[in-house]
């Protein structure tokens, strides 16, 4: 695995560094050091603005909600957003669910 550092992922992970597992032209996916979460970032998804970033996150909350209503309970997750600065000063909304082991990458 590829072991990435960054202040950004603060909230899930006491020495910033998490796994990459997968990625692409706009998101990158992480797994936490104790193999407990994914987290995903927006590679063009930030600002400084924080009002801006916590409203994003809200409107990436509601859009899964209406997803996850849409698929039922027994076949969503829970995703949880959350705002994060990186050491950059930069805002990204981190997008957090459970690690599922057997998951496989979309392709």
């Amino acid at each position: 695995m590829n072991k990435h550092q960054n202040e950004v992922f603060a909230p899930i992970d006491i020495d910033h560094v998490l796994d990459r597992v997968a990625g692409g032209n706009e998101t990158e996916v992480y797994r936490s050091d104790d193999h407990r979460f994914v987290v995903k970032l927006k590679g063009e998804m930030r600002s400084r603005d924080v009002a801006a970033m916590l409203a994003i996150a809200r409107q990436m909350k509601q859009a899964a909600q209406r997803f996850a209503a849409c698929l039922g309970a027994k076949h969503s997750i829970p995703t949880f957003f959350v705002p994060s600065r990186d050491q950059a000063g930069l805002i990204h909304v981190l997008t957090i669910q459970p690690y599922l082991h057997s998951a496989q990458v979309l392709g």
